[in-house]
């Protein structure tokens, strides 16, 4: 499997067999773990307080792939009324921190000010999940998501994501189109 997660509130604590390292992630950080060939990993939450993530599991497209694990911090500024790259693919690897062997993209927004807003291109043969972590995020007109709503877009459409509320936040995994119906 390759893994991603993205934490939206406290702190996880990460450690994986492969490399023997423990570090702990805060609000946006995002890890990528390729499991390969095998890896053992945890994530713990050790602190009094919550912990919320998002953790994600994609197929990847051979089996034996190398192990790896990297993790980015990203901070407020970077997806704050932004809509922000966390994780590429192989093609676009060198544009971004983080990325799988898959082909597929996430990107994070994070609306705090009533008037922003983000747009989002997906193109022909491409879908995107989208999940809503905190607040309420308007998905130009065609739906209106609440914390833990979720809907899914197929291609070819542009996009248009507004605060419904006093913030939104918000991923977008971008996929090619599943032809299984």
């Amino acid at each position: 499997m390759e893994i991603v997660s993205y934490v939206v509130s406290g702190e996880l604590t990460h450690w994986d067999s492969a490399t023997g390292i423990e570090d702990s992630l805060g609000r946006g950080s995002v890890q990528t773990i390729t499991a390969g060939t095998g890896v053992w990993h945890h994530e713990l939450n050790r602190q009094d307080d919550w912990t919320r993530f998002l953790q994600i599991w994609i197929l990847p497209p051979a089996k034996g792939l190398p192990v790896r694990y990297e993790n980015h911090q990203f901070s407020k500024e970077e997806r704050e009324n932004k809509l922000l790259h966390i994780v590429g693919n192989t093609s676009n690897k060198d544009a971004v921190p983080l990325h799988l062997n898959q082909a597929v993209n996430l990107y994070v927004s994070e609306l705090t000010d009533p008037s922003a807003s983000v747009t989002f291109k997906l193109e022909e043969g491409r879908q995107a999940y989208i999940n809503n972590f905190e607040g309420s995020v308007t998905v130009d007109g065609l739906a209106t998501l609440e914390e833990r709503d979720s809907m899914e877009v197929v291609g070819p459409a542009k996009l248009s994501f507004s605060q419904d509320g006093d913030q939104a936040h918000f991923i977008i995994i971008e996929m090619p189109e599943s032809k299984e119906q």
